[in-house]
């Protein structure tokens, strides 16, 4: 049968105009250019995780797709120009389990080189040990987060005891009898060890759990728990809530005080400083009842219900849920993957307000009528945007490139040393005039994902950010000036140690590195205690308390410190004499040290606060 010419003649201008608003769109697929193939999987339950990061440590974020079906754990090498070389068989991933989920990345060991975890569905976790090069061991068991066999959906990292070691907390669903399972947290016993700490914990959440992320929501510096529990309506199910870090080893279930308890059909979740007020707000995927937005309130130290509010609730069924700048004008967007329809990109509308605009049609990260759940984020080709790959259960994955070239921005890499090395669980905040925008380096946000450890944030217009300053896990805060945007910046967190435990009659040296401050001059001082610190009047405080011990060691010629104040080094390196009297009662007394490094550019001039250091005289 012949089509009538004018007939072909409007198929012919329609293709043309859907052509050329493909091209003008800001994601554009480039799964195929890129040397990427994520095969579908008929054994894929509910989504498959995808996982990004630097893990050959070339500078460029790699990725690995735990396909499903036991086919093979696929690992694509970046090859530093927007291209992937599929390096699967040289990776040691092995098969795939029938049924991945959440698969993130950090550094379990702090050897200076990321490690996998691979949460999975009715066989045991793995954790992928990284030997430094992108070749991986599956060590789960032997390092004690194999467990037993549960339906693992969801898996976060963060260090809650504070000792340097990132922790693991692993959501469970529904176990293979039909009941739920409680979730799991793993303490990190040193060297990427594992042990379940969750009794003592208390912790067990036994909700159909597909979220559940270290979240410090009352910025105390403890990391809390958010969970997301699935039919939480049900009889005998769990609403979502938050366990709030009592700092000792335990939590206290505060979901209803706070207002996150909610039963909902929670899938995915993902907080951020929406607003730029610094508050930590919680976005949380849902059924076709509705998206939550859970906006912070410091008045009443609660959360507002606010979905409706900014016109974010959507009444679509929603899995993953991402922040990210798409557009690099300093204000943190909202992708929202839909199971079934075109999921959402909703444009923060800044310092204006008002409601959320849905841009993801015209900016082409719809991705159609196609089943999806999960997502992961990352500039892949290191162009300054940001993009996201979606992978599909039963149609292959899809890689979206970000082409948008908005604004200005900036990448912060952060290496701990007190702190776990990865910088999991800090707090950067970049300031360009008066607009501050906060990030906490996080895992397992979202639904199923591993995503960019960079932190991104938009500039706007501007050619530098005024100030970055970071809050490490160990409570140090470091602030850096002027940093030059649309590049990446290396933070390596400073640190305050003593050369050995003293002993009563002798010396020892209290030691400053901070590469970041070279020639930068330092004061340091002694305390008997922790309990409050001090303000500085910034928002800072010196970690130690005020009393006679810091009045004597602060003052310069005493007979402990005698020269407390000092200079570093070209290489950042620092060092005060300190001398213990010989006196044998001395011996178990415990004080603790601090040291601030000064910069005149700095607030109030003092650019890192370290400490508090534990000194206990042998």
């Amino acid at each position: 049968m012949s089509l009538p010419c004018r007939t072909i003649l409007a198929i012919a201008c329609i293709s043309l105009l859907l052509a050329s608003s493909a091209a003008g769109q800001a994601f554009q697929e480039t799964t195929t250019t890129a040397g990427i193939s994520i095969p579908p999987s008929a054994a894929a339950y509910l989504g498959r995780g995808a996982c990004w990061g630097d893990f050959d440590g070339d500078g460029d974020q790699d990725l690995i797709f735990p396909v499903g079906g036991t086919l093979p754990v696929l690992y694509y090498r970046n090859d530093g120009a927007g291209s992937f070389t599929d390096t699967t068989g040289a990776a040691g991933l092995g098969a795939s389990p029938d049924k991945p989920h959440a698969c993130i990345a950090g550094d379990m060991d702090n050897d200076g080189d990321l490690d996998v975890f691979l949460a999975v569905q009715y066989e045991p976790n793995r954790l992928y040990i990284n030997d430094g090069s992108g070749s991986f061991t599956d060590e789960a068991a032997a390092r004690g987060v194999a467990a037993a066999v549960t339906n693992a959906f969801t898996a976060s990292l963060g260090d809650y005891d504070r000792d340097g070691w990132v922790d693991l907390y692993v959501g469970n669903y529904v176990s293979a009898a039909g009941v739920g399972e409680a979730n799991q947290l793993f303490r990190n016993l040193g060297n990427g060890y594992f042990t379940d700490v969750t009794a003592t914990a208390g912790v067990g959440n036994t909700g159909l759990c597909f979220t559940g992320i270290f979240h410090d929501y009352d910025d105390d510096g403890w990391p809390d728990i958010f969970v997301g529990n699935d039919k939480g309506w049900y009889p005998g199910q769990q609403p979502d809530t938050t366990y709030r870090n009592n700092g000792n080893g335990t939590f206290t279930n505060v979901g209803a005080a706070i207002n996150t308890q909610f039963a909902i059909g929670a899938m995915g979740a993902d907080f951020t400083d929406a607003f730029n007020d610094g508050g930590w707000d919680i976005f949380v995927s849902n059924t076709s009842a509705g998206h939550l937005f859970h906006v912070w309130n410091p008045n009443t130290m609660q959360y507002d219900e606010l979905a409706v509010t900014y016109g974010v609730q959507a009444n679509i069924e929603g899995w993953a849920v991402n922040w990210l700048d798409y557009d690099n004008d300093g204000w943190q967007d909202l992708y929202v993957v839909h199971s079934f329809l075109g999921n959402h990109m909703y444009r923060n509308p800044g310092p204006g307000g008002g409601p959320w605009t849905n841009m993801a049609p015209s900016l082409g990260c719809e991705i159609g009528n196609s089943t999806k759940y999960s997502s992961a984020i990352a500039d892949y080709d290191n162009d300054g945007n940001v993009d996201i790959l979606v992978p599909r259960p039963s149609n292959p994955g899809v890689l979206l490139r970000n082409t948008l070239n908005g604004g200005s921005w900036i990448r912060i890499v952060l290496q701990g040393t007190t702190s776990n090395r990865s910088g999991i669980g800090a707090k950067v905040s970049v300031s360009v005039g008066t607009v501050t925008t906060s990030q906490t380096l996080r895992t397992g946000q979202g639904y199923l994902g591993g995503h960019d450890l960079r932190l991104h944030y938009g500039l706007g217009a501007a050619t530098v950010a005024d100030e970055v300053r970071v809050t490490w896990p160990s409570g140090q805060t470091q602030v850096l000036n002027g940093l030059a945007a649309n590049q990446d910046h290396l933070i390596i967190e400073p640190s305050l140690a003593v050369s050995a435990m003293p002993i009563p009659g002798l010396s020892i040296n209290l030691v400053i590195n901070s590469p970041m401050e070279p020639s930068a001059s330092f004061a340091t001082g002694l305390s008997a205690s922790t309990t409050t610190g001090f303000p500085i009047g910034d928002g800072r405080f010196i970690p130690i308390d005020m009393g006679a011990l810091l009045t004597l060691t602060t003052t310069p010629g005493n007979f402990i410190m005698p020269a407390p104040n000092g200079t570093l080094d070209a290489t950042g390196l620092g060092s005060i004499l300190l001398t213990v009297p010989p006196i044998p009662s001395l011996t178990g007394l415990t004080v603790y040290a601090a040291a601030a490094i000064g910069n005149p550019s700095a607030p109030l001039g003092i650019s890192s606060i370290l400490g508090p250091t534990r000194i206990t005289v042998q």
